[in-house]
């Protein structure tokens, strides 16, 4: 995985920067191939497939795709004559990043072999690649350095691969002397830093001044507001910008930082802006908090995101290969140094650690309870430090004195046959509340292993989603009206009329008595009536213009007559009631209700009752047969 590489590099980077003795570390080399793709050679390439064990009729089958691409250039609306390529491999061909690969691992296997043979001259070095990203890692002596130099000039002749020494860079420890950075410059030819420019799209290392490493996350999230705020776009397609756009830019760095507050705080505030922005250059009515437009969607919110929480949750990606992928590259580099009993909740304290461990961990120790182990034979479950059966059992559980209780193990928990618990016991241990939730689990096979389980999804596999989605929980606990939320998200009819029922339960529509609540000059009777004050649930119900397109539609009148102080209660009466293709279309002729209102206000025009609730079938028809 890419993000095993980049927590890879960064601790290998930290501790050459970081350590005491660091001149006398290593290096790191940082390759950048010359137009890597094109400068493949095809015999090359066709022997590395041979060499590799592939069949001669498949490799003959695939050289034959490689070799018989064409090119003409079309140059001042003419086409030249055919150009046919003698080497290199098609960009965007979805074969190309495959068969590159075979290309690196031949160098990747020479680097291996010169450190295996732990010859004079061999270097003891060791290397990252991702299609054409490579980062070798070097000790700082000349024999090593040269052999290095070597590898690479071989390299460079057998498949016509070409390193650019320009862009190419030779990373040192800030406190090596320049005498030594003089020689490795004139050795490799490449540019001596302090710093890597990044690897794979991100910063590397990441140094005290932490905000300044994400001011690019910054840059391009402004940068494309900026490039959209011009177009006129609706709430739903707001919702769809912010979600698929902005969302979507921090997202893979957020997967391995956890950023600075800062950092957070300013990415959520120009979210929230384009959400209540009124147009080009136009300040919008902020008509509700931010942390309540940002909870999950059955709790009445938009998801544009509570950060912070996001962060984490995608950081919960990392935690759970550490817990679960133990056999990986990277599980064997971070837990040598910081949990080398292997269990990344209960890492040791180890002094300046690097910026992807400190963000890890902070994770991990959000997330630890929500780990756990669902019960098989229990064997490998401690009853101490680890969470099993249901969320909130460990330890922290158990009321008996530690020295009064002789059980380690879930298996010693159970009677001698193996197949039930003994009640007796566990009920002194944990208390009757927890003990009869505990004697309630099944009791499997003993054969079972015990299974590494997320308790919160239903499937025990672990997903940023559902992650969200507690962290939100633990915070807000749950909120009223679930019906509603879970009914209006789900409906289907377009994104404009889901945005205008979320706006709809929070009661942030510019009513007249909205605007009169924060304009004390302002007339808060309705426009229509000139009767009552305008209040969403009289705009939407009560008022002889709404009422009138309900009635003239069949409404039920026993909720159409029935006194409601909020509009949202009132909806949630009817969703009871109406199934959900009834609702999606209720939630139409409201919204056909509140357009014809503004038509009125804003255009001094009226429909009737008729050609309203006709409007709201038209386009509830029009949407079903969009949908076929």
């Amino acid at each position: 995985m890419i993000h095993d590489n980049v927590l890879i590099a960064h601790e290998l980077v930290h501790y050459l920067h970081n350590s005491k003795n660091g001149p006398n570390k290593g290096c790191v080399v940082k390759l950048d191939m010359n137009k890597a793709y094109d400068q493949v050679e095809w015999r090359f390439l066709e022997k590395v497939l041979l060499k590799f064990g592939f069949g001669s009729n498949w490799v003959t089958k695939i050289m034959n795709c490689v070799r018989t691409v064409r090119y003409r250039v079309k140059c001042n609306m003419n086409l030249s004559n055919i150009i046919n390529p003698e080497r290199g491999l098609r960009q965007g061909d979805p074969l190309s990043p495959y068969l590159f690969l075979f290309c690196m691992e031949v160098l990747s296997r020479m680097l291996i072999n010169a450190q295996e043979k732990a010859s004079r001259n061999g270097p003891r070095i060791n290397h990252l690649f991702f299609a054409d990203d490579a980062l070798l890692f070097v000790r700082n002596n000349r024999s090593e350095v040269e052999a290095c130099k070597q590898i690479l000039e071989t390299f460079e002749k057998i498949p016509g691969q070409s390193i650019n020494l320009d862009k190419s860079m030779i990373c040192l420890n800030p406190n090596t002397p320049i005498s030594q950075r003089t020689t490795m410059n004139a050795m490799l030819k490449m540019k001596v830093v302090d710093n890597l420019d990044g690897y794979l799209g991100l910063p590397i290392p990441i140094g005290k001044k932490k905000y300044n490493a994400f001011k690019s996350i910054l840059n391009r999230t402004a940068n494309r507001i900026n490039s959209w705020s011009k177009r006129l776009l609706s709430n739903g397609g707001k919702e769809i910008f912010i979600k698929s756009i902005l969302q979507s830019i921090p997202t893979y760095a957020f997967s391995v930082f956890l950023a600075p507050k800062g950092v957070l705080e300013e990415i959520q505030s120009m979210i929230s802006r384009v959400w209540w922005s009124g147009g080009e250059n136009k300040r919008g009515w902020n008509m509700m908090a931010q942390d309540r437009i940002c909870l999950p969607k059955s709790m009445g919110a938009l998801v544009l995101g509570i950060f912070i929480f996001f962060n984490v949750a995608l950081l919960g990606r990392q935690v759970c290969r550490l817990y679960h992928c133990k056999d990986t590259l990277c599980f064997k580099v971070l837990s040598a140094k910081y949990f080398p009993d292997g269990d990344i909740f209960h890492s040791k304290k180890i002094d300046r650690p690097s910026f992807t461990w400190q963000s890890i961990t902070k994770a991990s120790s959000i997330l630890s309870e929500g780990f756990g182990w669902n019960v098989g034979n229990g064997r490998n479950i401690d009853i101490w430090n680890d969470n099993w059966g249901f969320e909130g059992l460990s330890g922290s559980s158990i009321l008996l004195d530690r020295n009064l209780v002789q059980e380690k193990t879930v298996s010693d928990l159970r009677n001698e046959n193996k197949d039930g618990w003994k009640d007796n016991r566990v009920l002194e241990i944990y208390g009757e509340n927890m003990g009869d939730r505990i004697c309630k689990i099944p009791i499997i096979h003993d054969s079972y292993e015990d299974q590494c389980t997320w308790f919160h999804n239903p499937n025990g596999v672990f997903s940023s989603k559902s992650t969200y989605s507690w962290l939100i929980l633990k915070q807000v606990g749950f909120g009223p009206h679930r019906i509603f939320w879970r009914i209006i998200w789900k409906l289907k009819t377009l994104p404009k009329i889901r945005i205008f029922g979320w706006r709809m339960g929070h009661d942030i529509l510019p009513t007249y008595e909205k605007i009169a609540s924060i304009r004390s000059d302002f007339n808060s009777t309705c426009p229509r009536c000139g009767k009552d004050k305008e209040t969403l649930i009289h705009a939407m119900k009560d008022c002889p213009k709404a009422k009138a397109v309900l009635e003239y539609g069949g409404f039920n009148n026993s909720l159409l007559n029935a006194k409601f102080t909020h509009c949202v209660d009132w909806i949630e009466e009817v969703c009871r009631v109406l199934d959900k293709k009834a609702v999606a279309d209720f939630i139409t002729v409201l919204w056909n209700i509140w357009n014809n209102r503004n038509n009125k206000i804003f255009g001094g025009t009226e429909d009737d009752a008729k050609v309203t609730w006709e409007k709201a079938s038209v386009l509830s028809h029009d949407f079903w047969i969009d949908k076929g």
